[in-house]
């Protein structure tokens, strides 16, 4: 059983024809038999050829002469790519180390990191519910991205009041939109709950950091706990 293959046959730099042949030496035959003796024959089964292009120093160009024609992957180099891929996006999803040929520094980052992931995954799967606004309770989100956004809004807010100079600020609830109704002291008591909601927990994982810090041994990283309280501490 063989796989026939693609050969261009090149005349003057010049894809002449393209045609299909199991055997390269008679592929350069039909070349040199059709197109004369400076004529020869390319394996060009994975290349995106047509008649036309042009074959310049062991490389393909479109006919204008310019573009690079990229060779086509093939089927084993197209799974070995996606295994590839797939392992990295494992890797992204569920980051791991090798603890027994990692170095103690190495472990204790990994574990650091672990820490400040696992805070963060934290505070988006919790919400803080709070009347700050309108007396009326509702959820607040509380991720660090969050967080930024009020301290510059609140920042701007003092700002403009400073300046005078007419400002509205906006927030808004969990699950909904902004809404422009919101006073200066409303956004500062809902800065202030979320810092009282969310120190404990920075304080743990701080408490955490140091103790995988002051490790001696790759056992005593392992065994720091890094999970967080599922109620609110």
């Amino acid at each position: 059983m063989w796989c026939n293959q693609i050969f261009s046959l090149i005349n003057e730099q010049t894809v002449q024809n393209i045609v299909v042949c199991d055997n390269y030496e008679i592929a350069n035959q039909i070349s040199r038999i059709q197109y004369g003796d400076d004529s020869y024959a390319v394996d060009t089964t994975h290349y995106p050829l047509a008649i036309g292009c042009f074959h310049i120093d062991g490389l393909f160009y479109e006919p204008d002469g310019k573009t690079l024609i990229e060779r086509n992957l093939t089927a084993d180099e197209e799974a070995n790519l996606a295994r590839i891929k797939v392992e990295q996006l494992e890797k992204q999803i569920n980051p791991n180390i090798d603890i027994k040929t990692c170095t103690l520094k190495e472990l204790k980052e990994w574990k650091v990191k672990q820490s400040k992931e696992k805070l963060e995954n934290y505070l988006k799967e919790h919400i803080l519910e709070s009347s700050c606004h309108g007396s009326t309770v509702k959820a607040y989100t509380i991720t660090k991205e969050k967080q930024s956004l009020l301290s510059q809004m609140i920042i701007i807010a003092q700002t403009a009041k400073q300046e005078d100079i007419q400002f509205q600020p906006s927030w808004n609830a969990a699950g909904e939109i902004c809404t422009y109704d919101w006073t200066l002291e409303e956004l500062q008591q809902l800065a202030v709950e979320i810092e009282n909601f969310i120190r404990p927990l920075v304080q743990l994982q701080q408490t955490t950091e140091e103790a995988i810090n002051k490790s001696i041994n790759k056992e005593e990283v392992m065994k720091v706990n890094i999970d967080y309280p599922q109620n609110r501490l």
